[in-house]
């Protein structure tokens, strides 16, 4: 195991423990217990980039597809769990080190609200669906042409440029159907987050993608916001903050309209007509 495994295997054990240590140095301080709570969720990340880089060779490879693209979806559903997960180590260290829970709640009698269960469902199902929806598309679409491949290339390649990401590998091929992916992970960059699969829209802006992910990133402020508003308790903790009911349908339908997109033909922008001389 390389020292940039131990470092990150030690943060998911070091970093609760820490947050232990602050919750009880902090005394029902509200500041302590956000920063404790920040400190769990790091520990949580740490796990998925612990495993990925085992497994995979990189800290983020929990976040690639098959095509070899950062996918917003896994993205999201990382987000989500690293919040929840941080917040229900959190609320234990906090009912354990500070508020003895009554024995009819015990201490890991802690209600996950309703609300809160299916918007990880939604978070959930949109990583499930998203990749079956775009395989669908490579098995069904029409085929790539050698033009829209180059003319692909060539918006990928100059995204790159804008974006500062020149020495990423720029290598697209096609994955079946209209779909291209990049040639290897190396070429992955945090463009392909709002950038479409299909031939006709790599290298431009997807804007379902776009909206995705600034309600997505709306919500996950929203909802640490909750979080840590719910630990300025003086008393043992036996339930997460909920999240109001129109909030997770604004989720589910952000959702929705992401995945209808993707299954969505798309047409390549015909090229400029050559003038006659």
């Amino acid at each position: 195991m390389s020292s940039n495994h131990r470092l990150l295997f030690g943060c998911v054990l070091g970093l609760p423990l820490l947050a232990g240590g602050l919750l009880v140095l902090a005394e029902d301080n509200v500041f302590g217990a956000a920063v404790a709570l920040v400190l769990n969720m790091a520990a949580v990340a740490c796990a998925f980039a612990a495993i990925s880089a085992r497994i995979t060779g990189s800290r983020t490879g929990f976040a690639l597809s098959g095509l070899n693209r950062y996918s917003l979806s896994r993205l999201q559903l990382v987000a989500w769990t690293v919040l929840v997960v941080g917040l229900l180590l959190t609320v234990v260290e906090w009912n354990l080190l500070l508020h003895r829970p009554t024995e009819a709640q015990g201490l890991l009698g802690i209600t996950v609200p309703p609300n809160v269960l299916v918007l990880l469902g939604i978070a959930l199902g949109s990583g499930v669906v998203a990749p079956a929806l775009i395989s669908l598309r490579a098995a069904t679409s029409g085929g790539t042409s050698d033009a829209e491949l180059a003319a692909a290339k060539d918006r990928k390649q100059g995204l790159a440029s804008q974006t500062g990401q020149a020495s990423a590998d720029t290598s697209v091929v096609r994955a079946g159907g209209r779909i291209v992916g990049n040639a290897s992970p190396a070429g992955a960059t945090w463009t392909d987050l709002f950038t479409g699969e299909d031939v006709a829209i790599t290298g431009r802006v997807d804007i379902s993608k776009v909206q995705q992910a600034i309600i997505t990133l709306f919500l996950l402020c929203a909802y640490f916001a909750a979080a840590v508003a719910s630990l300025d308790a003086k008393a043992s903790i036996s339930t997460l903050p909920d999240l109001g009911r129109g909030l997770v349908d604004l989720l589910a339908f952000s959702h929705a309209g992401y995945l209808a997109y993707k299954v969505v033909p798309k047409t390549s922008p015909e090229p400029p007509a050559t003038q006659p001389n």
